[in-house]
């Protein structure tokens, strides 16, 4: 019997009880200060890549990276065909991502329509990253000269560079002395491979030696790739000595001859000659985001929200502030606490409700500023980005704009069942060298740009308590808000953006600053 009662009770003081739980307030009450305290929490380990779901730790993969792609792209220039499959060799890793802000804000009513705020957000970020490597599909070794000596000596090509220089100088005196001035076939084809010699002395230097731009790695000399490359150089080697009578350069480059092994993989991803990326593997990073402050406007209010029925519209702008730190390039899957670009928002709200249901309907319009960095240029799904890529770029950002719903049931006094469905659709950026920046030879910054243009459709459900003042006994004070909810993104078409689980919540505090 008395199990058979208790739902009728409950029901019995739901139906007698005042309900007037909504959401949030929008704008303060006159002369009152709001303290909101708002944390939201979202840890990943997936990310949606144009729809579809797919693993942060494949993000890290030996076939599709900078460093192999740059190397394919340097070989390709110097045999005039393409290069392809070359690869460091299977890279598995499992990779997660956590991402906490709590932001500190402060409303003030000016007016009963007119309230001024402020966020400062305080940013959590962790990251853990897990490889192992399989050499067996590799093509590739260190390339044995390198400034770091766990790498390999600067040394390694000298001997190749001094005998090929020595030729070129002087095939070049005698060209200037007149040695073939009495053939005209020759000196001509002297002249020519003067300048192609030169042409491929720079390309090779580039990619061999060169301090700033070498590859840390190569095909190994046995390679398809290699033995093309070497055999450009004995045709050079050949015309030298067989055509013009300089037998003196027959040095070839040090090429690696064994594939990387699990030591060598973890010494080039990590050593300041390699490609300098270190793991952040739960160092946990504490930082200011971008900073926030505007005003809103109550356009117009029927009724009084949570009593009766009522409809209420308001407009809000906000202004951000790039005080955030950007992510490391130098660290694998390092996060920023924030965009760190200016940029302002417009949202125009709309609320209505009657009974103890309503619906708060939101678009939003974001307008970011273009905004300067240091980064290693490449897309963001590969991560394998040597520090010869590092260089100043500007970003535009795409605009965003989000059309939002928030339903709400009051099932108790004070307390609202909420849910949110979202849209939202952001343009491409825009990236580019930053002026005074020389260009990274074969590396467009506009790369940058992959998965920019993004679009998404989100779900989320929780509860909002509200208490608006007035108590039992008859007396009257300033609200109290508190909200909890999960988001999730349910379906997307296009971008590059983290699969999470987002948590929020919520606590807003009203005090009177000025007497009436």
């Amino acid at each position: 019997m008395i199990r058979r009662l208790a739902p009728a009770a409950a029901l019995l003081i739901l139906a007698t009880a005042p309900l007037g739980a909504q959401l949030g307030l929008i704008t303060v009450p006159r002369h009152s200060l709001r303290i909101d305290l708002v944390g939201a929490f979202y840890p990943n380990d997936q990310a949606w890549v144009n729809g579809a779901k797919q693993p942060l730790g494949s993000f890290v993969n030996g076939a599709t990276n900078p460093t192999i792609t740059g190397l394919q792209a340097s070989l390709a220039s110097l045999l005039g065909q393409p290069v392809t499959g070359l690869s460091l060799g299977g890279i598995t890793a499992i990779a997660s991502r956590d991402h906490g802000v709590g932001d500190i804000g402060f409303a003030y009513g000016l007016t009963r329509r007119i309230t001024i705020f402020g966020y400062a957000p305080i940013v959590y970020t962790r990251s853990h990253i897990s490889m192992s490597f399989d050499p067996t599909t590799s093509r590739v070794g260190l390339n044995p000269a390198s400034t770091d000596p766990g790498l390999g000596s600067p040394t390694a090509h000298d001997a190749f560079f001094n005998a090929f220089q020595l030729a070129l100088d002087t095939l070049h005196a005698r060209v200037l002395r007149g040695d073939f001035a009495g053939d005209a076939a020759k000196l001509a084809l002297a002249q020519q491979t003067v300048s192609s010699g030169t042409t491929l002395y720079n390309a090779l230097y580039a990619l061999l030696a060169d301090p700033a731009r070498a590859s840390a790695v190569l095909p190994i000399a046995s390679d398809p790739a290699s033995l093309q490359l070497l055999a450009k150089i004995m045709a050079l080697q050949g015309t030298l000595s067989n055509a013009l009578g300089i037998s003196t350069f027959t040095a070839m480059p040090n090429l690696p001859t064994s594939t990387l092994t699990g030591d060598q993989f973890n010494a080039l991803l990590n050593s300041p000659g390699g490609l300098a990326l270190s793991s952040p593997n739960d160092l946990p990073h504490y930082g200011l985001g971008d900073m926030s402050a505007g005003i809103a406007f109550e356009l117009a209010q029927r009724g009084s929200p949570g009593v009766g029925s009522w409809r209420s519209v308001w407009l809000r702008a906000t202004m951000r502030f790039p005080n955030a730190t950007t992510a490391d390039p130098s660290i694998l899957l390092d996060q920023g606490t924030g965009p760190k670009h200016k940029a302002l928002q417009l949202d125009g709200i709309v609320e209505a409700g009657g009974g103890g249901i309503g619906v708060r309907a939101e678009a939003t319009i974001l307008h970011h500023l273009a905004a300067s960095s240091l980064t290693r240029p490449t897309s963001p799904d590969e991560l394998l980005v040597p520090p010869t890529y590092l260089a100043a770029v500007t970003t535009q950002s795409g605009d965003s704009i989000a059309i939002t719903a928030r339903p709400f049931l009051t099932f108790a006094p004070h307390l609202a069942l909420t849910g949110m469905v979202q849209y939202w659709r952001r343009g491409q950026a825009t990236t580019g060298y930053l002026t005074g920046q020389l260009p990274i030879p074969g590396v467009d910054p506009a790369v940058l740009d992959v998965g920019s243009a993004a679009n998404a459709v989100v779900a989320g459900i929780g509860l909002s308590y509200y208490h608006d003042g007035h108590a039992r006994d008859g007396t009257v004070s300033l609200p109290v808000e508190a909200a909890w909810s999960l988001e999730r993104t349910v379906t997307s078409s296009a971008g590059i953006f983290p699969v999470a689980l987002t948590s929020r919540v919520s606590l807003r505090i009203y005090r009177p600053l000025f007497k009436p």
